[in-house]
């Protein structure tokens, strides 16, 4: 699939560029964080390194932002499957 991610409205949308028109899919909004784990997922991370990563640059408690990252990766493997 084809996932491309433009910014309107001050939000991140992932959008499925492969879709047909009768199979429209919802674009998946993020917002900036939620955009971090997605380029950060292109890359090649893993779940830890993306955790370790954001909590360092905002200086959160990793078990928190681990939970979230869980959180954005479940809802994003969730929109790709529709």
């Amino acid at each position: 699939m084809d996932y491309r991610v433009r910014k309107a409205g001050g939000k991140y949308w992932l959008i499925d560029y492969d879709q047909k028109a009768w199979e429209f899919k919802k674009p998946f909004a993020m917002n900036e964080i939620g955009y971090k784990i997605w380029l950060l997922l292109s890359e090649g991370k893993d779940e830890e390194e993306i955790s370790f990563a954001i909590a360092k640059e905002y200086d959160a408690d990793v078990s928190v932002v681990s939970e979230d990252v869980r959180s954005f990766i479940v809802n994003l493997e969730k929109m790709k499957s529709e």
